[in-house]
């Protein structure tokens, strides 16, 4: 059952032309949302007992921190370090204990995200029926091999956006020089319509897989949308 499977897709993937899949990264394959959120709860209840001030009240700010910043400063570190010291301030809270929350915050760029359910499983069936698989994601190198151990061997290449701006159109068209693919002959994945599949659409790649994440439906798009990665290639059969 499984080898019919995998020869199934291996039939659809030549049916429609594809050589290449290209996999964005966090919250495609990691749990990346959920690894900045509980450091970020954690730093936050660290200040709430130093200051006597409601945690989540805490969080909420320091959550429209990042996002105020974003245009700025992007994906890079700074992002978080920049609004996690302004928040300090505000609590009055400084020296050796808060330097110590921060650098463990901090470790948001260091440890792997925890892998989402059927993430590698579904790589490698996609590897095994015979294209190449690449990573295309918008986080800094050594951050982005850590999480690569994650999926050893499973990828041919990878391509780190750069994180001192979006990761939108042409940051795709470098990535796609880098790697030596052509949009007609690849397909996409991605969860972030903006940062993946309307880059994707723009430069007419071959197919588009929209990892939802509970957003509403774009079903007009022509794009496959699935709610979980895990969701990927039985999707893919059937269509």
């Amino acid at each position: 059952m499984e080898r019919e499977g995998q020869f199934r897709l291996k039939e659809w993937l030549v049916s429609k032309g594809i050589k290449q899949v290209l996999f964005d990264m966090d919250s495609t394959l990691v749990e990346t949302v959920e690894h900045y959120i509980t450091r970020m709860h954690k730093y936050c209840e660290f200040l709430s007992c130093e200051s006597g001030r409601d945690e989540q009240e805490l969080f909420d700010i320091f959550m429209g921190g990042i996002m105020a910043l974003r245009g700025e400063f992007s994906v890079q570190p700074a992002v978080l370090d920049v609004p996690a010291r302004v928040l300090a301030k505000m609590c009055g809270v400084e020296g050796v204990e808060l330097e110590k929350e921060i650098e463990e915050l901090m470790k948001i760029y260091e440890l792997s995200p925890e892998v989402l359910p059927g993430a590698a499983e579904q790589v490698k069936q996609v590897r095994d029926a015979g294209v190449e698989t690449f990573v295309v994601t918008h986080a800094g190198e050594e951050w982005t091999r850590e999480k690569m151990k994650l999926f050893w061997g499973l990828f041919g290449d990878c391509v780190c956006t750069p994180t001192d701006r979006p990761k939108d159109l042409q940051a795709w068209e470098e990535a796609f020089e880098k790697l030596g693919v052509e949009p007609g002959e690849v397909m996409v994945v991605g969860d972030s319509w903006v940062s993946d599949i309307e880059p994707a659409l723009e430069m007419g790649v071959k197919k588009v897989v929209w990892i939802r994440n509970k957003a509403e439906p774009r079903s007009d798009s022509g794009v496959i949308e699935i709610e979980k990665i895990a969701d990927l290639v039985e999707s893919l059969l059937v269509r």
